[in-house]
C-alpha cells in the first residue's frame, strides 16, 4: 500500500516534469530552433524514460518498504 502511494506521487512529479520538457520543446520547434525529427525523438524518448522510471520506482519502493518496515 505504501509503495503504491509513493509511486503515484513520484509518477505525478515525473509527469509534470515531462509535460514541461515537451512544452519547452514545442516552443523551440515553433521558433524553428529544432527540427521536427529532433522534436519527436527527444519528446518520445523523454516519455519512454518517464514510463520506465515509473515502473522501476514501484519495485524500488516496494523493496525498500519491505526491507525497512
Amino acid at each position: 500500500m505504501e509503495a503504491t502511494l509513493a509511486t503515484i506521487f513520484s509518477t505525478v512529479i515525473l509527469a509534470m516534469t515531462i509535460f514541461t520538457i515537451v512544452k519547452a520543446l514545442n516552443i523551440a520547434y515553433k521558433r524553428n530552433e529544432i527540427t521536427i525529427r529532433k522534436f519527436i525523438v527527444i519528446a518520445s524518448s523523454s516519455i519512454m524514460v518517464g514510463i520506465a522510471l515509473s515502473f522501476l520506482l514501484f519495485y524500488t519502493y516496494q523493496n525498500l518498504f519491505d526491507y525497512f518496515l
